[in-house]
């Protein structure tokens, strides 16, 4: 598992994650955390906006939403998280002002499966 500010930091990108508690870890080593973070960076080649959606919300959540909120990458990024337990989706992840604000600002999706 690799720890979200540790890996921002890591490419460069200093975070101002806001958590209530403990650091956001994603279910990933660092390896695969940085492939993910490279990917979300680079370009859309056909220069049209990017589209992440992943089943299951949790640490790589809060990383899109920071993305998106720190306007990276360059050009458009779309993100919906699916997630079938309403219990998560009420839990402390859903407070990170940064999820929140992005999908407030309607570039970040958190779909009840």
């Amino acid at each position: 598992m690799v720890e979200l500010n540790s890996l921002l930091a890591s490419h460069g990108l200093a975070s101002s994650l806001q958590h209530a508690s403990s650091a956001t870890m994603l279910a990933m080593d660092e390896s695969e955390g940085s492939a993910l973070l490279q990917l979300l960076l680079a370009p859309n080649p056909s220069g049209g906006p990017k589209v992440y959606v992943e089943w299951g919300s949790g640490g790589s959540t809060e990383l899109v939403s920071w993305l998106i909120l720190k306007h990276l990458p360059r050009g458009s990024l779309r993100a919906y998280s699916i997630e079938s337990s309403v219990e998560w989706m009420a839990s402390p992840l859903r407070r990170v002002d940064e999820s929140r604000n992005a999908r407030s600002r309607a570039r970040a999706q958190v779909v009840s499966a």
